[in-house]
């Protein structure tokens, strides 16, 4: 048996920016497969970076996401992710989150902190 094939750390960056800015927008895996034309497991896939993504693919994304191209493959911050940031950091109480979050030790409580808080946002 061959070697297990490994993701590319590109096709890992670019799909963590995907998770990113869907996440952002509040969309879950299965709005932005329907908006693109595939299922939510192949999103899945191209946020983990399992799957590459193709150039019309990536196309399709960015509209979905209201987003360029450029954006997604650019690992620098961009404007629009700097406000979007600002504007969380904004809501009452998410600074003093973020702090508390800062101060844990890294580890699981912190995944499964993370976890608790998606969970009491529905």
């Amino acid at each position: 048996m061959g070697e297990l094939a490994r993701s590319d750390p590109a096709d890992i960056a670019l799909g963590e920016r995907i998770r990113g800015l869907r996440r952002r927008r509040g969309l879950t895996q299965a709005d932005l497969a329907l908006a693109v034309g595939v299922t939510f497991q192949q999103i899945q896939k191209y946020e983990r970076g399992a799957n590459r993504v193709s150039a019309s693919m990536l196309g399709r994304i960015a509209k979905a996401l209201e987003s360029s191209v450029a954006d997604l493959l650019d690992e620098t911050v961009g404007v629009a992710d700097l406000r979007a940031i600002e504007e969380l950091l904004q809501e009452p109480g998410a600074l003093d989150l973020l702090a508390a979050y800062r101060r844990m030790p890294h580890g699981p409580s912190r995944a499964k902190l993370v976890a608790f808080v998606e969970s009491l946002g529905g």
